[in-house]
């Protein structure tokens, strides 16, 4: 947040790659303070220091492209306290001006999941899409009716947990 208004645009782009960097390895962390420092990183750089430099659009997707992958895996975590925490900066994040017109969120959450995994994350994944999908909509928000009707019937492996998200969706048209 130091660097003035007005440094060189490859200067503050270079500044902005190595902090989503480091935020990325931070997410990793098994330390909690680490984890939680990583996401109020992570909080700045996209609503203060890509507004405040008028980076742009492109910057947006880019921080949120190469954190949010790395922020489901860790909604999948043993520890509880990390997957909500994860689970609520997703969300949190998903509803920022400057990530929610760009529509990335969603698509991640209707994406298949892997055979082998965990059923915290299948959970967290749905719950999650659940909350999201109450919260956004399917107006413009990258969530189609046929997208999260197609994560709601594919088979998983903790399928009891599309439950909860056909009642949601279920829920929110009848609306």
């Amino acid at each position: 947040m130091q660097m003035p208004i007005g440094s060189p645009r490859e200067e503050l782009k270079n500044v902005l790659r190595a902090s989503i960097f480091l935020v990325r390895r931070a997410i990793r962390d098994l330390v909690t303070p680490v984890f939680q420092a990583s996401l109020k990183l992570l909080k700045m750089v996209i609503t203060q220091y890509i507004p405040k430099h008028k980076l742009g659009k492109p910057e947006t997707a880019h921080c949120v492209e190469r954190t949010v992958p790395v922020l489901l895996t860790r909604t999948g975590d043993s520890s509880a306290r990390l997957r909500t925490t994860a689970s609520n900066f997703i969300q949190e994040m998903a509803l920022f001006k400057e990530v929610r017109s760009l529509q990335i969120i969603p698509p991640y959450l209707v994406q298949p999941l892997k055979a082998n995994s965990s059923a915290h994350l299948a959970m967290s994944q749905m719950d999650l899409l659940a909350r999201l999908l109450k919260d956004l909509g399917t107006e413009n928000t990258g969530f189609t009716v046929d997208n999260v009707m197609k994560v709601s019937a594919r088979p998983a492996r903790a399928a009891w947990s599309v439950v909860g998200v056909r009642s949601v969706f279920v829920e929110w048209m009848l609306e």
